[in-house]
């Protein structure tokens, strides 16, 4: 596979910290990663369920899951104000840091995105 055929590959590197937290799935580590690859950029991450089974090759309701699970455990804050699907997803450090999302309205479309 190469970048013409990769329908916007997602360039992805975990943190090993994150992958030896104990308590949460391989695949939570996995989207806790990309969500705080964004925070750490000081971007904000704005995705759906769908785009993010789209991309990652998942089931659409394991994402949801998965997402609601790291927002339940404290690694995450899930902003759903946002419409078509999308919402912000940005990931809770223990110090106070601005963050990334406030203020910011979403995309109208989320499969438009080419971050």
């Amino acid at each position: 596979m190469n970048a013409e055929t990769s329908d916007h590959a997602i360039l992805l590197r975990v943190e090993p910290w994150i992958m030896r937290l104990e308590g949460i799935s391989f695949l939570e580590k996995l989207l806790l990663g990309y969500i705080f690859s964004w925070r750490i950029q000081h971007k904000c991450c704005f995705s759906s369920d769908e785009w993010l089974a789209h991309k990652f090759g998942l089931d659409k309701q394991d994402v949801f899951t998965s997402l609601n699970l790291l927002e339940m455990k404290g690694y995450i804050k899930i902003n759903r104000a946002f419409q078509g699907g999308a919402r912000s997803l940005t990931f809770l450090f223990e110090e106070q840091i601005e963050d990334p999302c406030d203020g910011l309205t979403g995309p109208e479309d989320v499969f438009n995105i080419t971050d």
